[in-house]
């Protein structure tokens, strides 16, 4: 069995570049995907690390679906955001935006914090850029060799639950005034230094949702793959 991962599995050693060696034609092994092998329960899992803003990324995903021709697509998306992400269309009402944040859970920053969120990716729309076309790509891809889609990340109404617990005034701040480099050095400083300051509110974006990745994926299709 083959499963493709999108933007899940950037935690392995940078000092080892074994899994580097995908051998995937026209793909870098620059680390950007991975492949994993259990010899034991003969199964190969690759791992594509991805941009969300980048046009590369999907067209990566696109690559490495088509290449491997997977069993199954493991997306970093849970059953809601997907269904979102399928019916997104440019006509927003940004009063019903605006409305739909203020009854999430929370205190007023949250709030605030989900439509400023929701704004920017207005903006990025407008733009003509696609916030997260991996997953559109991956779905599409998936698709058309009959592959199974896997939605693997937790449903988004219990980590906002949990987000609203952690949200302060002072994330809300560096979240809004914030400089964002997509470069990928610099997304992982960011990360670090986000976890050094603000550890509880990391744990439930980033630490949690990862380790319900791992376990979701070690049992696609009801079978161990790791």
């Amino acid at each position: 069995m083959s499963a493709i991962l999108t933007n899940f599995g950037e935690r392995y050693d940078d000092d080892d570049t074994s899994h580097y060696q995908h051998g995937i034609p026209g793909i870098p092994t620059d680390g950007k995907v991975v492949l994993l092998k259990n010899s034991k329960l003969k199964s190969n899992v690759y791992l594509v690390g991805t941009n969300h803003m980048s046009k590369e990324s999907a067209d990566t995903v696109k690559k490495v679906i088509n290449y491997v021709r997977p069993n199954a697509v493991a997306i970093e998306l849970c059953e809601q955001r997907a269904d979102l992400k399928n019916s997104e269309t440019e006509d927003v009402n940004l009063f019903k935006v605006f409305c739909n944040c203020m009854l999430r859970p929370g205190k007023l920053p949250m709030k605030i914090h989900l439509f400023a969120e929701a704004c920017w990716k207005l903006r990025l729309q407008a733009a003509c850029i696609d916030s997260g076309l991996e997953f559109k790509v991956a779905m599409q891809e998936a698709s058309k060799i009959r592959a199974r889609c896997f939605f693997i990340d937790e449903d988004i109404d219990v980590t906002y639950e949990k987000m609203s617990k952690v949200f302060s005034w002072v994330l809300l701040w560096e979240h809004l005034f914030a400089e964002v480099d997509y470069t990928r050095a610099s997304l992982r400083e960011d990360k670090a230094n986000e976890k050094k300051q603000y550890p509880e509110f990391m744990k439930v974006v980033d630490d949690d949702r990862e380790k319900f990745m791992f376990e979701k994926i070690r049992t696609i299709r009801k079978k161990k793959l790791w």
